[in-house]
């Protein structure tokens, strides 16, 4: 007898496993397996679990540079939240959508997306994410306010934000609130603080959790160093960087690499580096174009399959309504048939009777006659 396989629990098990592999940051790993969840949630009709799915998805393709597909499944899963009305859940996909704006220097359309998520978040209290939530919201804010030179305002989710970072379960944001705090020091002139946290710093950039906004994090902190003329760290963080875009083998990160290196050699005074980091760029630039193409060309063609087989399924349905029509027709043919030949043989026996009674009763009257007339 074959093992009965338990879909809801397989599911769930993707779900952990894709995170564990995301934190880790094998991304291609991670999106193999939440992909068969995203499958097996949709397959139990499961919508909760499979928007989780879908914005994890989002965030995998966003870790790797295609922002494209990571907005596509963010709003995918918004949609699929708001039909539902699974409020809690705007939290996340608010958040992802204002970063995307945010990465792109949209900073007053970004925050428009956090103050979303952060109204959202009076339906996310009792949900097992929600500090992390609320850190992530306060974090995005403080950081587009800080960019808009809005120092006062970013101030205000900053100590919101470091208030928060001992209640989050995974504490992947520690280093994040640091580097941010220390950003906001510098630019309000308590530099003091900042160098009294160069060390660690230093050391947080190799131990960073925060899979989700690693690069972020990267840029953040080579910014503070730029800021500071901390060449050494500064230069030590794109290395801890840099082995971290070997592993994953992106040519997005390639790209924001060689930008990196670029900034560097060139506020450091490095000319023949610079020329070098710059032909480097130009080369990786155009293998970036080459696979966005690549991909756009692999989206086409999954839409149109995707379109073709919604037709063949169309095709089937429309067939099968049409054959059950027929049968209905034809069982209704039948049992007219059926109908009439009972409703005349009812009234042939019918008329029999009654041509009988009347020949009885005619019989019977005749012999009253005879009677009468004895």
């Amino acid at each position: 007898m074959p093992e009965i396989v338990d879909e809801n629990k397989l599911a769930n098990d993707y779900m952990a496993e894709g995170r564990q592999a995301f934190f880790e940051k094998k991304f291609e790993e991670a999106g193999i397996l939440i992909q068969n969840a995203i499958h097996l949630f949709k397959k139990l009709k499961n919508p909760e679990r499979y928007a989780i799915a879908i914005n994890t998805m989002g965030v995998i393709y966003g870790a790797m540079g295609n922002e494209s597909m990571a907005v596509d499944y963010y709003l995918q899963g918004l949609e699929c939240a708001n039909v539902n009305h699974f409020e809690h859940l705007f939290v996340v996909f608010y958040n992802n959508i204002g970063t995307r704006y945010q990465e792109l220097g949209e900073h007053k359309t970004a925050i428009t997306y956090f103050l979303k998520a952060e109204k959202a978040l009076l339906y996310a209290v009792k949900e097992e994410h929600f500090y992390s939530w609320k850190l992530v919201t306060l974090l995005n804010l403080m950081a587009s306010y800080l960019a808009l030179g809005n120092y006062k305002e970013s101030e205000v989710y900053m100590n919101e934000s470091e208030a928060l970072v001992e209640l989050e379960e995974e504490r992947v944001h520690d280093f994040a609130v640091l580097s941010a705090k220390c950003r906001l020091y510098w630019l309000t002139d308590r530099k003091d603080y900042v160098y009294e946290h160069l060390k660690e710093l230093a050391d947080g950039a190799k131990e960073d959790k925060n899979s989700t906004d690693y690069l972020q994090d990267m840029l953040d902190v080579c910014e503070l160093f730029r800021w500071m003329k901390e060449y050494a760290v500064w230069e030590q963080t794109i290395h801890i960087f840099e082995e971290y875009v070997t592993e994953q083998n992106s040519v997005y990160l390639k790209l924001r690499l060689t930008e990196m290196w670029i900034d560097y050699y060139h506020e450091n005074g490095e000319e023949e580096n610079f020329v070098k980091a710059c032909v480097e760029h130009a080369r990786v630039y155009k293998e970036y174009k080459k696979q966005e193409r690549e991909e756009r060309v692999a989206a086409i063609d999954i839409k149109i399959k995707l379109q073709e087989k919604e037709m063949e399924r169309r095709d089937a349905e429309r067939k099968s309504n049409m054959d059950e029509r027929l049968r209905r027709n034809s069982a209704w043919k039948r049992r007219h048939v059926r109908d009439e030949w009972m409703k005349k043989t009812e009234n042939f026996f019918t008329e029999r009777r009654h041509d009988a009674n009347r020949l009885r009763k005619k019989k019977r009257n005749a012999r009253r006659s005879v009677q009468a007339d004895s």
